[in-house]
C-alpha cells in the first residue's frame, strides 16, 4: 500500500510540474515598429469612436512587431478616456508580424485620445479621435441676413387658436458640414417657431420649424430666425376664425341651414336646411331637406346619440359601386365627437343581392379621422377645430374573402359649430363631386 501511495504522489508531482511549465512557458521577445517620433508604424485604426458608444468587433488597431524570440505574448495599451486595446497569443516564428488588438470599453468624452502600446521592453504611440454622437452641423441660413430664401408657411394660424403640428415654416440651410441643428425664432404675438434635427448632406437643405403658442391678434407677424451666427427673417399671417357658439361638429338645431357651391359646375349651388323631426323605429331624427339649384328635393334623416351621429338611409347610400335590391335600410354611424387624429371606425356589415346580377354582396364603410384639429380657409372664411374625415366603401362577395376597396374615397370637413364645410368624392382617381360652404346659419 505504501508503494502505491508513493507512486501516486510521483504522478501528481509530475502532473503539477507539467502544468506549471505550460503556464510559465517561454515569453516572446521583440520590438514594436515605430518612427522617430515613436508613432507606431505601420498601423491600422479601424471602426468609429463615438462618445458614449461601447466599442465592438469593428473597433481594433493593428501594429507591427519584429519578433526576435518565439513564445507567448501580450500586447496592450493603457486605458485612455474609458477604453483600451489588447491582444495575447503565441508567436511561432520570428520576423515581422502584424498583430490585431481588439478595443474594449466606452469613450467617455469627445477629443483626441493618445494611446501607448507596450510589448516586451518596447513602446509606440497612436492617436484616435472620439466624436460626439451627433456633431453640430455647420451652415448658414439661406438668405441671411435678409429674408429667408424660399421659405414656405404650412397650415393656418388663427387668433386665439393654439398652434398644432400642421403649423410650421420650411426654411433653407446652406450646409457646409453635416450634423445636428437647433434653430429658434423670437416670440411674436404670443407664438414662435423652432426645430431640431440632423442634416446628412452638404449644400442647400430644407428644414421645418414648428409653431408653438397661441396668436393673440390677427395680422402680419415678422419673425427673425436665429442660428449660430446667422439669421434671416420671414412673415406669417394670422387670421381671425369664424366665431361659433354651437359645440357640435354636425349641428342639428331647428331651422339651421347651409348653402354650398358646387365646384364641379360654376355658379351651381346646393341648399340644406333642417325643417322638421320624425320618429323612425323608435328613434328621434331631424329631417334635412337638400335642394340643388337645378334639381329635385331630397330628404335626409340624422340624429345624435351621446357623442355619435347617425344617418338613417339606404345602406348603399355612401357608394356608387352597387345598389341592393331589395333596398336595405341602415342606421349608419358617420361621425363622432372627441376624435383624435388617425382614429378610425368601421360601420356595420350590410349583406344583400346587388341589382346587377343578384349576387350577394357584403358592404361596409371605413371612416378615418385624418386630422382632428385642422384650421381651414374656404371662400375667405377661416374655420377652426375642423375634423377631416375620410370615408372608404369596402366590398366582398363571400364571408371567407377579405374586404377590398371600391375605388371610392369621400373626404368631408366638419367644422365645430358649423357642420360640413367641404366635401369631395373621388372615384377611381377622378373627382366625382366637390362642394364647399358659401354661407350658413346655425341657430
Amino acid at each position: 500500500m505504501k508503494k502505491v501511495l508513493q507512486y501516486c504522489f510521483i504522478l501528481l508531482l509530475f502532473s503539477c510540474q507539467r502544468e506549471y511549465s505550460l503556464e510559465n512557458g517561454q515569453r516572446a521577445k521583440g520590438s514594436l515598429q515605430s518612427d522617430i517620433s515613436k508613432d507606431c508604424l505601420p498601423k491600422t485604426i479601424a471602426g468609429n469612436y463615438t462618445q458614449g458608444i461601447s466599442l465592438n468587433d469593428s473597433n481594433f488597431i493593428s501594429v507591427t512587431v519584429n519578433v526576435k524570440q518565439t513564445g507567448l505574448f501580450t500586447i496592450s495599451t493603457d486605458t485612455v478616456n474609458g477604453y483600451y486595446f489588447n491582444a495575447s497569443g503565441k508567436f511561432a516564428a520570428i520576423g515581422i508580424i502584424q498583430v490585431t488588438l481588439n478595443g474594449k470599453g466606452k469613450p467617455a468624452a469627445i477629443g483626441s485620445d493618445n494611446f501607448k502600446v507596450s510589448f516586451d521592453t518596447s513602446t509606440c504611440n497612436f492617436q484616435i479621435s472620439t466624436l460626439a454622437q451627433n456633431p453640430t452641423a455647420a451652415y448658414t441660413l439661406h438668405g441671411s441676413p435678409n429674408t429667408c430664401m424660399n421659405f414656405t408657411m404650412h397650415g393656418i394660424l388663427a387668433k386665439n387658436i393654439p398652434s398644432t403640428d400642421s403649423n410650421y415654416v420650411s426654411i433653407e440651410l446652406d450646409v457646409s458640414s453635416p450634423g445636428v441643428y437647433s434653430i429658434k425664432t423670437n416670440t411674436v404675438n404670443g407664438y414662435y417657431f423652432s426645430g431640431t434635427g440632423k442634416v446628412t448632406a452638404t449644400g442647400i437643405q430644407k428644414v421645418n420649424l414648428k409653431a408653438t403658442g397661441t396668436p393673440i391678434q390677427s395680422g402680419n407677424d415678422l419673425f427673425t430666425v436665429n442660428a449660430i451666427t446667422t439669421n434671416c427673417s420671414f412673415t406669417d399671417t394670422v387670421v381671425t376664425a369664424v366665431a361659433v357658439t354651437n359645440p357640435d361638429h354636425f349641428p342639428l338645431t331647428a331651422n339651421s341651414y347651409w348653402n354650398y357651391d358646387n365646384l364641379m359646375s360654376t355658379g351651381d349651388t346646393l341648399n340644406r336646411k333642417i325643417v322638421d323631426s320624425a320618429i323612425v323605429n323608435g328613434r328621434f331624427y331631424k329631417i334635412v331637406n337638400e335642394t340643388p339649384l337645378n334639381g329635385s328635393l331630397t330628404q335626409f334623416l340624422f340624429n345624435k346619440v351621446d357623442t355619435n351621429y347617425y344617418e338613417y338611409c339606404s345602406a348603399d347610400q355612401y357608394t356608387t359601386s352597387l345598389k341592393f335590391a331589395p333596398e336595405i335600410k341602415a342606421n349608419i354611424l358617420f361621425l363622432k365627437e372627441n376624435l383624435s387624429t388617425d382614429s378610425s371606425w368601421v360601420s356595420d356589415e350590410y349583406i344583400g343581392p346587388a341589382t346587377i346580377n343578384q349576387q350577394a354582396i357584403f358592404l361596409q364603410y371605413k371612416f378615418t379621422c385624418k386630422d382632428a384639429n385642422a384650421t381651414v380657409t374656404l371662400n375667405g372664411k377661416t374655420f377652426a377645430h375642423v375634423y377631416i374625415i375620410e370615408l372608404k366603401p369596402q366590398v366582398r362577395s363571400a364571408v371567407t374573402y377579405p374586404y377590398s376597396s371600391t375605388g371610392e374615397i369621400k373626404t368631408i370637413y366638419y367644422a365645430k359649430g358649423v357642420g360640413i364645410i367641404y366635401s369631395k368624392t373621388i372615384v377611381n382617381a377622378y373627382i366625382f363631386q366637390e362642394r364647399q360652404i358659401r354661407n350658413w346659419q346655425v341657430n
